[in-house]
């Protein structure tokens, strides 16, 4: 499992996903662990480079995440 937290005020995210390195949107279901965690399953996606995109208040930010077997 892989957890993402928000910092204090940064509000609910609008929007939450996945991308692969072409930007294509992955299907992923991201669970509410608190307030401002979020926790998701990436055991059975491939090696390789991934991003985690938030948007919220107007903004978007990528994560990067590298799944390493």
């Amino acid at each position: 499992l892989f957890q993402v937290e928000l910092a204090d005020g940064a509000g609910s995210p609008a929007r939450m996903y996945l991308t692969d390195v072409s930007g294509r949107t992955l299907d992923v279901a991201f669970n509410v662990v608190s307030g401002n965690r979020f926790e998701f399953d990436l055991s059975g996606f491939s090696k390789g480079l991934y991003f985690v995109v938030i948007e919220t208040n107007g903004k978007r930010m990528a994560e990067k995440i590298v799944v390493n077997r």
